[in-house]
């Protein structure tokens, strides 16, 4: 795992502690994006990534982390946002033994965001392209990423084989 995170930052209630979901704050195709904490395994230094022949242009490859294959999926090329470089530091998430490794080009911090009441479409693969929904604010938006639909659109690729079983 790479090392701490910058100091977390968020709105606190009277007694202290932030108030909303704590995401960690990346930068994704010039984006700034938050990825849930909750599903989030860990950061980690991608080793060698192997092709994966007839793949979906979205997937990158494979990459074993600690003993288990696990897929590494460009988010950007998912939801249809420009390539970018490759990245070796990845975001880690994972829903029972299915992970992902998800590459961004920056890690910078972990933030509680209070994004109730703009809360995610009821089937966000339907009813939006992406897996993610913006949030507007006075310094600009936070792309904020819905894990399940991710790994949803991913499993629809047929590759729950290779996702760490």
């Amino acid at each position: 795992m790479i090392g701490p995170l910058a100091p977390a930052t968020g709105a606190t209630t009277a007694d202290g502690p932030p108030s909303g979901e704590a995401y960690v704050l990346t930068t994704l195709a010039g984006r700034s994006v938050a990825m849930p904490m909750a599903s989030l395994l860990e950061v980690a230094d991608l080793g060698e990534v192997a092709s994966a022949p007839a793949a979906p242009s979205w997937l990158l490859g494979i990459t074993n982390l600690r003993g288990v294959v696990v897929p590494v999926v460009d988010l950007a090329a998912l939801m249809g946002w420009p390539a970018e470089a490759a990245s070796r530091r990845a975001l880690v998430v994972r829903d029972g033994r299915f992970r992902l490794a998800l590459p961004v080009q920056s890690v910078h911090a972990v933030r509680w965001l209070d994004s109730a009441h703009d809360g995610p479409a009821a089937d966000p693969i339907a009813e939006s392209r992406s897996p993610a929904r913006e949030l507007k604010e006075d310094n600009g938006s936070i792309w904020i990423v819905d894990t399940e639909a991710v790994l949803a659109r991913v499993r629809q690729g047929n590759l729950a084989g290779m996702a760490g079983r």
